[in-house]
């Protein structure tokens, strides 16, 4: 599986999850809700710096070669970190190049994720934390998961 080695800039990143209801509007009060789907993709739209033409090579190399493909990326998701993503360019979003004075700099689309698993057990602790009024106390909440919770479960 490629790996793809330019990193998506912070102006024009958005991060949509992966719906995995299906949902019902009734005629009053709320829509009735089932879960349809697990692990729906995530979309994410993205912009690239390309700062010179061997960047700009790369990039419509990799897109042409790639197109059908899944492929590795670094991408801030759900978590608040970059970590390694699956991804897959879809075909609704074609590549949109950004012209500078004749020079081509940036280059927007967007991207399907494949989500990553979270576990129940990482997401109701930080909802404890909040709600006990603990989560300023933890200054490295990657603790929690790493190195709290198998200490607590004995793993």
């Amino acid at each position: 599986m490629d790996i793809f080695k330019l990193c998506p800039l912070q102006e024009g990143y958005s991060f949509t999850p992966g719906n995995n209801l299906r949902e019902q509007k009734t005629e009053g009060g709320m829509p009735r809700q089932v879960v349809k789907y697990v692990g729906a993709v995530h979309s994410v739209s993205v912009t690239v710096l390309l700062k010179d033409q061997r960047a700009r090579q790369y990039f419509w190399a990799f897109w042409r070669l790639n197109q059908k493909k899944t492929f590795k990326w670094k991408l801030d998701l759900d978590l608040g970190a970059m970590e390694e993503c699956e991804c897959r360019f879809t075909s609704e979003s074609l590549p949109t190049a950004s012209y500078t004075d004749g020079v081509l700099r940036k280059v927007s689309f967007t991207v399907l994720v494949y989500p990553i698993a979270r576990a129940a057990d990482f997401d109701a602790e930080i909802l404890r934390m909040w709600e006990n009024g603990l989560i300023n106390v933890v200054d490295d909440i990657e603790k929690i998961p790493n190195v709290w919770l198998p200490d607590a479960l004995g793993v």
